[in-house]
């Protein structure tokens, strides 16, 4: 590469203050002599900028120079006016084309400069030089604002239809801007009309409802143009408009496929290929833009089976990168289609290949793709359940995270234990606080769908709790803010912290109200996490989250009768209060369950601190409180740095087990009535008699605010002169009703269908699940061996293995037992009717890695029989919910 020296003595257009400038930046030593150098230039520009009488080419160097100090970091707002001015040249080119970059560079949508650009740009748009046009386009598609499109939007709709493709191209890219600004104004609007409580204005949203669709019809014949980079350009905008209405621009898959087809049959220039593919980016985005026309339409999918074989062909030829993206892109493709079992076949063996390859980036797009076939089809995962396993522990994080999605698209009722236990052991063990928040997301999620019991989702959430308790911040609100999160609010932007509070509230009320509607099992449900609870705050000793001490003290304090062990509960609360805490609320959680446990106690059970034959309100000390917990209690209450509100509590919880009786003691500390209602009189009519006597001696009676003004708005009335009636003019209304739509077949089926495959969410929903794990429960495990492909004789038969499945009717118990007793080998020659059998052998036991996959895999469908099991290995067949509707042996669709 030629000096810097050569360069400048060859007769380059550089001056030389540039060239000292390059060259003195080049060689600064340190980032504070580079920041003396530019001040310097800063200072040089300022006042050379401001000379009378430059010359245009001394202009240009100027603003050049002026880019170089702005794209080192520093301000050079200086020379912005003089790039608006420098986009007026008419007479040269070269001035105006540095002007449009120097603002695109310079400016932004929300500077003031941006309105003397306007005139600029529309008589630049309306130019006979191509150059001209498209300097101008390129700034639209950079800096358009909502001010300036009601007087650029004709041009560029008129450009839509110009001569040469180059402007064509930078219309569409400015179209894909006005789209930008539309959805941004749109959403503007509705901010300000929910605000306001009313609807944005209708003539407006017909004006651009006009407005939109001229420009819908130009993008259908920008997807036919001549020349193929206008058409790439335009697949971007169509995509962007057919993902908000599917049904306008279906009609477009025909279109779609015979492009595509041109593609591969290698229509198009040469300058298309990369690596020997033909326009693999173009592929790629006609492959998603069909994805999205064409998901769940059968007429529409059919259209693309055949296309989609081919295309998956040729990339497979290639063999490389590019054409692994086509691949990948084709496999995301048919996940979406109508189902057809020949091209799931066909994504699978793709994906078989790209999850054993040894590069981690094409086994992360393998387990990528796998995710999406699973959501049609989940026994296209059993194949794999090795190769997941390895994932999981491979020290690559990204493949782990895209393993564990995968995991949490295939979980069931019958295997969501052991997801959900890979998913915790994870959160605990990174350090990435957004990747713990994403797990603590998809655990919750899991955990109130598929929940086999109530206590198994008693102890998932603490779980979750526990983890995630100390990366969640407080409500923004303060301490009233964070017992509103707490009480089953939200905190706002934070969706991990919203739904770990929201659940927490959740448990809260599973606790209280119970899972079931048999009291003896509600009472059995709340002592198990009432000990769960205790075990757990025995366990940890130092440190213990907010929300999760929240959670316990508020259980303890309503049930914590039901422990075991009686009052020595009072004595652990006693021992977290003196624990610190990120909010200060938590402590009068605490505080307020050890004043419930005392009343409790004091009145139902023989205190050592209350004589038996003493009366129990002139006792020296609360009832119900050891001298220990008394000490504590009045220790915080005098403590400077215990919060004002623990203070208060502690003053006034002692006041009250001092001064008042045991009766009204019982009506504010009620044993198990937080889900009873709570009846308030309004009228408080035991202040009756003080009011007459007040009304007596003098006073005003009361008058209510919607009295009042009601009072001086009928005087205002009344003051007022009369006003002339007004002579309204009748209108009617000639707008047409819009025309009834049908509802679409593929939305009502795939409603229909998610009806049918949603399992009951929420806590007592999940425990009410039943299936065909209900086997595996009454075992006390989980049943990770069902029916297998292979025996000890060979191979069984899909028809046998459905027949000795399928339920029906109890056998005799003779010859159930008679059966049960059979050798295997009389079963195989029954199964096999006439093989001769194999050699008989005991089979192998399983390895810790293969019982983690056969319990990870749990519950799916069984694998197809066409395609078998991965060498070397056993099959893990297990006992499954009921089949998907898509396998390899149906000949068609669902």
């Amino acid at each position: 590469m030629p000096s810097p020296v050569k360069m400048n003595a060859a007769g380059s257009n550089v001056s030389k203050e540039f060239f000292h400038l390059i060259k003195a930046i080049g060689e600064a030593r340190s980032k504070q002599e580079e920041d003396r150098i530019v001040a310097n230039e800063i200072a040089t520009l300022k006042v050379k900028l401001n000379e009378p009488n430059i010359s245009q080419h001394k202009m240009q160097e100027l603003l050049i120079r002026s880019l170089y100090v702005e794209l080192l970091g520093h301000d050079a707002s200086f020379a912005h006016f003089h790039a608006v001015k420098m986009t007026n040249q008419t007479n040269n080119i070269k001035a105006k084309r540095l002007g449009y970059l120097a603002c695109n560079l310079f400016l932004s949508e929300d500077n003031e400069l941006m309105l003397l650009l306007i005139n600029t740009i529309q008589k630049d748009l309306a130019s006979p030089n191509i150059l001209n046009v498209q300097s101008a386009l390129h700034c639209v598609a950079r800096l358009l604002t909502p001010e300036m499109l009601p007087a650029l939007l004709p041009s560029l709709s008129s450009l839509l239809q110009h001569s040469h493709a180059a402007v064509r191209r930078k219309a569409v890219m400015a179209v894909h801007k006005v789209l930008d600004l539309k959805e941004r104004e749109q959403e503007r609007r509705a901010k300000l009309a929910q605000q306001k409580g009313s609807r944005a204005s209708s003539v407006d949203e017909d004006f651009e409802s006009e407005v939109m669709e001229g420009l819908r019809e130009k993008m259908r014949r920008a997807l036919c143009d001549s020349d193929p980079s206008v058409m790439a350009v335009s697949l971007h905008v169509i995509h962007r408009l057919a993902a908000k209405n599917v049904a306008a621009w279906r009609d477009l898959v025909s279109s779609l496929v015979s492009i595509l087809k041109q593609i591969i049959d290698r229509k198009l220039p040469k300058d298309y290929e990369y690596h020997r593919v033909p326009a693999p980016w173009i592929q790629i985005k006609i492959l998603s833009l069909l994805s999205t026309l064409a998901a769940g339409d059968q007429r529409a999918s059919e259209e693309v089976y055949e296309l989609l074989q081919e295309v998956m062909r040729r990339a497979d030829a290639a063999g490389v990168n590019v054409a692994y993206a086509v691949i990948y892109e084709c496999v995301r493709t048919i996940a979406a289609l109508y189902p057809y079992p020949k091209l799931l076949d066909i994504a699978g063996c793709s994906i078989s290949r790209f999850i054993s390859a040894e590069n981690n980036n094409l086994r992360y797009v393998g387990v990528t793709g796998l995710a999406a076939v699973v959501q049609v089809s989940p026994a296209y995962a059993t194949q794999h359940q090795l190769v997941v396993v390895d994932c999981l522990e491979d020290s690559d994080d990204t493949l782990k995270r895209k393993t564990l999605d995968l995991l949490v698209k295939i979980t069931n009722p019958v295997n969501v234990a052991v997801v959900v236990e890979k998913l915790l052991g994870h959160s605990r063990a990174t350090v990435d606080a957004h990747l713990r928040a994403n797990l603590i997301q998809k655990i919750i999620m899991l955990a109130e769908r598929y929940s086999p019991d109530p206590r198994w989702f008693l102890e998932t959430i603490l779980c979750v709790l526990e983890v995630s308790g100390p990366s969640l911040p407080l409500a923004s609100g303060g301490n009233a803010g964070a017992r509103r999160c707490l009480s089953g609010g939200s905190t706002a932007g934070n969706l991990a912290a919203g739904l770990c509070y929201s659940t927490a509230y959740s448990l809260l009320q599973l606790v209280a109200e119970g899972p079931t509607d048999d009291e003896e099992s509600d009472k059995a449900f709340r002592e198990y996490a009432v000990n769960d609870m205790v075990a757990l705050l025995e366990r940890k000793k130092l440190v213990i989250p907010d929300v999760l001490m929240q959670v316990i003290s508020w259980v303890l304090g309503e049930f914590g009768c039901y422990y075991h062990a009686g009052e020595s509960v009072i004595d652990l609360l006693a021992s977290c209060l003196e624990r610190s805490y990120e909010d200060p609320t938590t402590q009068a959680w605490i505080l307020t369950a050890i004043l419930k446990l005392c009343v409790f106690y004091g009145r139902c059970a023989s205190v050592s601190t209350v004589d038996a034959g003493s009366d129990p309100s002139k006792s020296s000390r609360p009832r119900g409180i050891s001298c220990g917990l008394l000490h504590l209690l009045q220790k915080q209450q005098r403590q400077l740095v215990t919060p004002p509100e623990v203070q208060e509590r502690c003053f006034r919880g002692l006041l009250l087990l001092q001064m008042v009786s045991w009766q009204v003691l019982r009506e504010i500390f009620p044993f198990d009535a937080s889900t009873e209602d709570v009846h308030v009189d309004r009228n408080l009519p035991f202040l009756n008699a003080f009011v007459e006597e007040s009304v007596a001696a003098g006073g005003k009676r009361y008058v209510s605010r919607h009295q009042r003004v009601k009072e001086e708005g009928d005087r205002a009335v009344f003051a007022a002169p009369p006003k002339q009636p007004e002579t309204v003019a009748p209108s009617l209304n000639f707008a047409p009703y819009a025309p009834p739509r049908a509802p679409s077949a593929a939305v009502v089926g795939a409603q229909a269908r998610g009806a049918e495959g949603m399992s009951p969410s929420g806590m007592n929903g999940a425990a009410a699940v039943r299936g065909p794990e209900e086997a595996a429960e009454k075992e006390g495990g989980f049943q990770v061996h069902g029916p297998r492909r292979w025996g000890p004789t060979g191979y069984r038969s899909a028809a046998s293995s459905v027949v000795s499945t399928t339920p029906g009717p109890s056998a005799d118990p003779a010859d159930s037992s008679s059966r049960a007793s059979s050798s295997p080998q009389a079963a195989a020659s029954v199964e096999t009717a006439g093989r001769q059998p194999l050699a008989s052998h005991q089979p192998r036991a399983m390895t810790a890695r293969e019982l983690t996959a056969a319990a990870l895999f749990s519950g799916t469908a069984a694998a197809p029989v066409t395609r078998g099991t991965r060498s070397g290995g056993a099959s893990f067949a297990t006992s499954s919910l009921p089949r998907s509707p898509v396998s390899s042996s149906s000949s068609g669709g669902r």
